[in-house]
């Protein structure tokens, strides 16, 4: 049985890995079944907090990052204050950068 970090490393080098409730077939990265993490191209990824906006949810996506070896951080907190559902974060360059696409919820 593999830790989470070993599968966000699974999901780094675009390989299957589970544990618990998350698991990666290379290319998207779920927990609890819904994709919080895809491979968009060969130095970028997307993320989804699914509604999700969990310490949980928030060490997942901070193990893809560190497996990723991307300085960029997530914390559940900020990113539910600003409304951010997805967005994307690039790896592997010199200044690689974090950006959050800002998505209103429904309309109640």
């Amino acid at each position: 049985m593999s830790t989470n970090l070993q599968v966000a490393q699974a999901f780094a080098a675009h390989k299957t890995a589970k544990s618990g409730n998350a698991h990666t077939n290379g290319a998207e990265y779920k927990l609890h079944q819904s994709a919080i993490a895809t491979h968009e191209s060969a130095a970028r990824v997307s993320f989804n907090w699914c509604g999700f906006y969990t310490v949980t949810t928030a060490k997942h996506l901070n193990d893809i990052a560190k497996a990723l070896n991307s300085k960029t951080r997530f914390n559940y907190a900020q990113a539910r204050d600003a409304g951010a559902t997805i967005g994307y974060f690039e790896y592997g360059a010199p200044g690689s950068s974090y950006s959050s696409i800002l998505r209103p919820g429904p309309s109640w």
